[in-house]
């Protein structure tokens, strides 16, 4: 596995803030607050705003990483 990059930057009183730039020139920011929760912004190259922003709680970051690491998880399926 490469190696990556996380910058790292802290948010006195607000919680902290790391950057992850990805080969395509695309940046995934999480802010990790206090409070627990997380905010998961992505970017994309010369826009000078976010492409997507999620405002996700401590279980949602949780099982995002868990689908991003591969994990086994049971999918519902949706129907309608």
């Amino acid at each position: 596995m490469q190696s990556l990059t996380v910058r790292h930057e802290s948010l006195p009183g607000v919680g902290d803030l790391y950057e992850l730039r990805l080969a395509s020139g695309a940046t995934v920011q999480v802010a990790e607050l206090l409070s627990g929760r997380r905010h998961l912004s992505i970017g994309v190259p010369g826009a000078t705003e976010p492409g997507a922003i999620a405002d996700l709680t401590r279980d949602e970051a949780t099982g995002l990483a868990t689908l991003l690491l591969g994990a086994q998880v049971e999918i519902i399926k949706q129907e309608g």
